[in-house]
């Protein structure tokens, strides 16, 4: 059965919630982001192959894949960077764009980027998606294999400034789908 919009949102934000509370969950989605991926409840395509990239203070990583199936669509017009991935994916001249002035074209299309931060492009090939995790942020929680329910719930719905930082996290990360 293939997974709806809502399904694979919320098995992402685990796995997100997971890598960035967790240090050896994040050690082991960086070694084998398929395994994980599928561990967590994704449905992963047999062709479809994941690496991670990790965002620091300095740097903000953007994905970018070659194409967007239509069930996939759905989730990149939800989030603040897909709109701009979407056009990048339809419109080459924009995609050039967007590789040689990230920053600029990002601003242009309405997404909030840090001052003095560094914008990098990723392109993906056909098979090779990308999962990019925010600036290191973990131990917040104790060690151990899984959040809680009351764990994900304090991630993903407590104080607004970690609220903010995983919903951003989501951003990011689901382009890749």
């Amino acid at each position: 059965m293939a997974q709806n919009t809502e399904q694979k949102l919320k098995a992402f934000a685990k796995v997100v919630a997971q890598a960035q509370a967790f240090p050896a969950f994040k050690e082991r989605l960086v070694a084998q982001p398929n395994e994980v991926l599928k561990e967590n409840g994704l449905e992963i395509a047999n062709n479809r192959t994941f690496k991670v990239l990790e965002n620091s203070r300095q740097v903000t990583y953007l994905p970018l894949p070659t194409s967007i199936d239509e069930a996939d669509k759905a989730v990149f017009e939800r989030l603040q960077f897909g709109q701009v991935i979407l056009k990048a994916v339809a419109d080459a001249e924009f995609k050039q764009r967007l590789l040689a002035h990230p920053e600029q074209v990002l601003k242009e299309n309405g997404v909030d980027t840090a001052e003095g931060g560094e914008y990098r492009v990723v392109l993906g090939t056909g098979n090779d998606y990308f999962i990019v995790l925010l600036a290191n942020q973990t131990g917040e929680f104790e060690e151990k294999d899984e959040l809680s329910v009351e764990e994900l719930d304090a991630v993903a719905g407590g104080a607004k400034s970690t609220f903010t930082k995983v919903t951003e996290a989501i951003d990011e990360y689901l382009c890749c789908y």
